[in-house]
């Protein structure tokens, strides 16, 4: 029995010395990273035990002092793993594979479109032609929490959307919408209200109603 024990041990440490010049297909089977490091424990076919898996380095296109690329990969993806030296206790992450349980979020081929998705859904999109940028999100799925469910564009300062000559202003005094024509249209009731509203045209104004028209205030002045 103590030989046996001995012997295992033996193996494991011997598993733990092995030198692998290459790549080899991985799996990752933990991700909180005790350290915080942004890296992931990952499984490799020679080493049979997940107690002697060791956390590798997630190699990105960018990687700064509290900044650069964040995509860490999930629990149980294939990835492409490298190690240093040889060294098998010190692996890194070149990249994850899609395979036939896990295939890409879009069909192939689509050369003409570039996309980033997350396992929720929320999804960016490029395409070359015509060219656009697409943003969606799945029906009331929120991307982290405290977040409403929808797209949200936050600034302290100034937003703008323009298209052509017409522009619209989101800041912090208010809403500006400048246009060559501005068209509101409802199936239902429209409503304005504030402290002061007020209605200009520098030539004709009309107003009109295929009802009754009533016009009400504490002093009505006409001139």
């Amino acid at each position: 029995m103590i030989e046996e024990v001995l012997d295992a041990r033996a193996s494991e440490q011997d598993e733990l010395h092995k030198k692998f010049y290459g790549v080899v297909v991985g799996k990752v089977i933990l991700t909180t990273d005790p350290l915080m490091l942004g890296r992931v424990k990952v499984q490799v076919p020679f080493i049979d035990s997940a107690d002697l898996a060791a956390w590798a380095r997630v190699a990105t296109p960018m990687a700064g002092l509290l900044s650069g690329q964040y995509m860490i990969p999930d629990l149980g993806d294939e990835v492409l793993v490298a190690f240093e030296h040889g060294d098998v206790n010190a692996p890194y992450i070149l990249g994850c594979l899609w395979n036939a349980t896990t295939p890409p979020p879009l069909p192939s081929p689509l050369p003409q479109i570039r996309a980033i998705r997350t396992p929720l859904g929320n999804q960016v999109a490029f395409r070359e032609a015509p060219p656009a940028i697409t943003i969606t999100t799945p029906d009331m799925t929120q991307a982290a929490p405290g977040l409403p469910p929808g797209i949200t564009l936050a600034s302290n300062t100034m937003i703008t959307l323009q298209c052509g000559a017409t522009r619209l202003v989101l800041s912090p005094a208010g809403v500006t919408i400048t246009a060559p024509a501005v068209t509101v249209t409802s199936t239902g009731a429209v409503s304005t209200s504030g402290t002061s509203v007020s209605l200009t045209g520098s030539g004709a104004v009309s107003l009109s109603a295929g009802g009754a028209c009533s016009l009400t205030g504490s002093v009505v002045k006409i001139n």
